[in-house]
């Protein structure tokens, strides 16, 4: 049996092609899981709820409160995005029912931030958040 040597540029080929191929199945699989639903860990980030620099003094609640805050903003975002996202059709009860549910969890959860964490303010939100994410990593790891 012989073996041939590949030049330098048959095998930058070869490695190009490989890395090319691999770049394209993973955009693919993204593509098929998007497709279908399925949740990347980028798609559970939590994220600090939006603020505005006010002058006047304004409630304060502690991290812990605002902690849940930074919760039910994250959990109303990714079920607004999971409500805009589904597929329904209206020609059966049951799937407008499952909607309208999926509608009245939305409003109810959006009239509790509004109530209890908007315009307030504790000393972060960001570490509430990087908590909740480092939780979540931790969880995922284990799991």
């Amino acid at each position: 049996m012989k073996i041939r040597k590949l030049k330098m540029s048959e095998s930058i080929k070869k490695v190009s092609t490989v890395q090319f191929l691999n770049k394209a199945l993973y955009a693919t699989v993204l593509l098929i899981m998007g497709a279908c639903g399925i949740a990347t860990a980028d798609d559970k980030i939590y994220k600090i709820p939006p603020s505005s620099t006010t002058y006047s003094s304004v409630p304060y609640i502690s991290d812990h409160e605002m902690e849940q805050c930074v919760r039910l903003y994250n959990e109303i975002r990714w079920l607004g995005d999971d409500i805009k996202n589904k597929q329904t059709t209206l020609y059966t009860q049951s799937a407008i029912n499952s909607y309208k549910n999926l509608a009245d969890r939305y409003s109810s959860m959006v009239n509790k931030f509004n109530c209890d964490c908007a315009g307030k303010q504790s000393e972060s939100a960001y570490r509430a958040a990087q908590k909740l994410n480092n939780e979540q990593a931790g969880s995922s790891i284990s799991n």
